[in-house]
C-alpha cells in the first residue's frame, strides 16, 4: 500500500512490550507530502502521545499515542517505535519533551532509556524540556568516563528549559569544551 499524497496520519498503540513496525516504516516512506521537522512527546498517566509537525507548523502531520502507565514504559516503548521510524523523522530538528502527570505519580525511566531516546533524534538542534522532567533527562546527559558529551544529540544548539539544574550546567559545559556549545535558549518557554 503506498500513500504518496498523505499529509496527515493518526496511529494509537495499545499497552505492549514490543513492537513490530517494518510496514509501517515502508509506509511513511512513500508519502512524499509527509515532512516532519518537529516532534513534541507527552508523558502523560495513562498514555505517551507523540505529535510530529511540518516546519513548526501548528497543525501536526504525524500523531502517535501508545497506552501504558509507568513512565519507564512510556520511554522504552517511544524508543522502540523512533528506532525502528528513524529514517522518517531524520529531518526533525526541535524536541518537545511535555510531562503531564499529577505530583503523585512518582515514577522514573533509567539513565539508558532516555539516552536510548535521543539518540533516535540525531539532528535534533533545538531541545527543549518540561519542568517536570528536569531531574530525569538532565541526569541521563551527565557523562560517564569514556563517554563523549557529542554522543547524544550530536546537533544540538539549543535547550530550553525551566529551570536550573547543575547537571544540564554540567552538560552544556561539556559540549562547549567538546567545541560543540549549546546556548540555553529560553530559562522560561511556552510550557
Amino acid at each position: 500500500m503506498t500513500a504518496p499524497l498523505l499529509a496527515k496520519l493518526e496511529v494509537l498503540f495499545f499497552n505492549q512490550l514490543t513492537f513490530h513496525l517494518p510496514r509501517l516504516l515502508e509506509f511513511l516512506n512513500t508519502a512524499e507530502n509527509l515532512r516532519l521537522s518537529s516532534a513534541t512527546l507527552t508523558f502523560q498517566e495513562n498514555k505517551v502521545s507523540m505529535w510530529v509537525y511540518p516546519n513548526e507548523a501548528r497543525m501536526y502531520a504525524l500523531y502517535m499515542d501508545v497506552g501504558c502507565r509507568h513512565l519507564d514504559w512510556q520511554v522504552t516503548s517511544t524508543t522502540q517505535i523512533f528506532s525502528v521510524l528513524r529514517s522518517a523523522f531524520s529531518a526533525v530538528e526541535t524536541l518537545t519533551l511535555l510531562y503531564s502527570m499529577s505530583s503523585e505519580w512518582r515514577n522514573e525511566a533509567e539513565r539508558a532509556q532516555w539516552r536510548d531516546l535521543l539518540r533516535a533524534f540525531n539532528n535534533v538542534k533545538t531541545l527543549r524540556v518540561d519542568s517536570g522532567l528536569i531531574s530525569q533527562l538532565s541526569r541521563s546527559l551527565q557523562f560517564e568516563d569514556g563517554e563523549s558529551p557529542v554522543e547524544v544529540l550530536p546537533e544540538l544548539n539549543g535547550l530550553s528549559y525551566c529551570k536550573f539544574d547543575d547537571a544540564f550546567t554540567a552538560f552544556i559545559d561539556a559540549r562547549r569544551l567538546a567545541g560543540r556549545p549549546v546556548t540555553v535558549v529560553d530559562h522560561n518557554p511556552f510550557f
